[in-house]
């Protein structure tokens, strides 16, 4: 913590959710990356001290020492933080590596480079926790088998034809970073109109959203509930007030590495 107060760097932030919600729990957030023109728009508009960041920019491109340099500038510090200064990384990484549509790829593919993007930045960073949240379809194989060729004439299904792989993939690279990983599912949540599309993912009403309708509803669509982020922001910094020794070790009972979260909408 700076100045007593957690800090949280936003990856894939989209319309700013989950961060919002991480903000209600008591955390400063210092840094964003995400790509969408309309989506950082809305960011700066809500959160100006975030506009050197809040510009359209992909994670594969992004300098992690530039995301501790913004940091430090957002903290007023006179410096960089240092690896293992973040309390805490938050980030969405796109659905397309697990989608249960259309062909499956696995995590080292080109389509799940976003997901080892996210990865290279908690490794570098060295957060004393991180959020992903992810879809649906993590849960399904890595490779799949169509069912006619399944059965007592055919060979038994290889473990990356398991429903399950994908996770179990995405588990073992986040535990070899040397976190504890857990993960729970969320409720699903249908967006109605715009604005009530804002109220049912908890965001405020003063809220603004940048862009054409179809953008509006994108970002809220795309977005972690607000109080969704906040419930696990009042957990994770709860832990932190207990003052428990820094690193990555702690209690079985305060183990909230990783979330996986079902997705809100259809994507």
């Amino acid at each position: 913590m700076i100045y007593s107060k957690p800090i949280l760097i936003s990856l894939f932030t989209g319309a700013f959710g989950l961060d919002l919600g991480m903000e209600q729990a008591g955390f400063h957030t210092v840094s964003v990356v995400e790509k969408d023109s309309d989506a950082v728009r809305t960011i700066a508009l809500n959160r100006p001290h975030l506009n050197e960041s809040a510009v359209p920019r992909e994670i594969e491109k992004v300098d992690v020492q530039n995301l501790l340099q913004e940091a430090g500038k957002i903290l007023d510090i006179g410096r960089t933080l240092k690896p293992g200064e973040v309390d805490l990384v938050t980030g969405e990484p796109p659905c397309q590596p697990f989608s249960t549509a259309g062909k499956r790829g696995s995590v080292g593919d080109p389509r799940g480079s976003l997901f080892m993007d996210f990865i290279r930045v908690v490794k570098e960073i060295q957060p004393r926790f991180f959020v992903m949240e992810n879809v649906r379809g993590l849960l399904s194989a890595l490779r799949h088998r169509s069912h006619n060729q399944r059965g007592e004439n055919f060979p038994p299904l290889e473990p990356d034809e398991m429903r399950g792989s994908a996770l179990k993939v995405v588990l073992a690279e986040m535990q070899g970073l040397g976190y504890d990983v857990v993960y729970n599912l969320s409720i699903n949540l249908r967006p109605l109109s715009v604005r009530e599309c804002a109220r049912i993912q908890t965001f405020p009403d003063d809220w603004i959203f940048n862009g054409s309708i179809s953008s509006k509803y994108k970002q809220i669509g795309n977005a972690v509930p607000v109080l969704l982020g906040k419930a696990i922001g009042d957990y994770i910094y709860s832990i932190i007030q207990e003052e428990k020794p820094k690193g990555k070790n702690i209690s079985d009972e305060h183990k909230l590495l990783f979330t996986k979260m079902t997705n809100i909408h259809n994507k």
